[in-house]
């Protein structure tokens, strides 16, 4: 809706239209303290800032990290016609989908892609794109409909006779296939982390680091806790080129970011 009423302002000259994301923006920020002791909130705008659902409200650190690599790529691949699609795994929590009570993972899958051969990709079209992505495939009958997928292949009586070590082995070519490879890293985001109050006094931060893709060097892990949103960027090659970049969009958004890193 904001990004709408800039484009209004922008397209029609009409400066009324960002004044209203303006003093928007400014009520936000003036009353988040007073929200944020409240139990009971109706403003939905508020209750998306205050207890942010992150990849399930826009998208928008999704498309950051699809803006930084397609910026990385840029730079390496000056010809246009030589640079790949760029595909980012975002997992859905399916609890939230489901009824379950398992402690295992219970996830699936979605891929937001965009070309870098249809033309350059603005940050705020990313970001749309990932929304409708995420709206599109994000659902009961799409989810139950790529179980259900899953499921059937195990009811073959071929594999229900077959020995375990083909399974495995033919599993493993199958995901080596169709797996991760088919994108370039995995966005996974755990949102924000609630503690018992007895608890909070002894824990400052809170990291959340997954391991790299077989064929892919890199993975990327987000939480929040307290009022602190933590990226972890894991690589298993030396060069910080897509971290620096990812950071880059992040910091023309306006927002304060620190990095650190355990390389000397």
């Amino acid at each position: 809706t904001y990004q709408a009423l800039l484009s209004a302002a922008r397209t029609t000259g009409d400066k009324r239209y960002s004044d209203y994301v303006e003093h928007r923006f400014k009520f936000l920020a003036k009353m988040f303290p007073r929200f944020q002791q409240m139990t009971d909130i109706h403003d939905g705008q508020m209750e998306q800032i205050i207890h942010p659902r992150a990849l399930d409200d826009c998208g928008s650190m999704c498309a950051a990290m699809m803006k930084a690599i397609l910026n990385l790529q840029a730079e390496k691949v000056p010809n246009r016609r030589h640079r790949r699609p760029v595909k980012v795994l975002v997992p859905v929590n399916l609890r939230g989908i489901f009824p379950s009570s398992t402690l295992r993972n219970f996830a699936q899958y979605v891929t937001p892609e965009a070309d870098p051969k249809m033309g350059d990709f603005t940050l705020e079209e990313l970001c749309r794109l990932v929304h409708h992505r995420m709206g599109l495939e994000v659902g009961p009958k799409q989810m139950s409909a790529r179980i259900a997928t899953n499921v059937n292949s195990e009811r073959s009586p071929v594999l229900k006779v077959m020995p375990l070590f083909i399974k495995n082995i033919a599993m493993k070519a199958v995901f080596d296939a169709v797996g991760e490879c088919k994108a370039c890293l995995c966005l996974s985001n755990l949102g924000v982390v609630q503690l018992p109050q007895e608890m909070r006094p002894f824990i400052r931060r809170m990291d959340f680091i997954i391991g790299v893709q077989a064929r892919a060097p890199h993975n990327c892990g987000v939480i929040t806790y307290g009022d602190t949103v933590y990226i972890n960027m894991i690589r298993n090659i030396r060069e910080p080129e897509l971290e620096r970049h990812f950071y880059e969009v992040l910091h023309r958004l306006g927002l304060p970011v620190r990095a650190e890193s355990n390389q000397p």
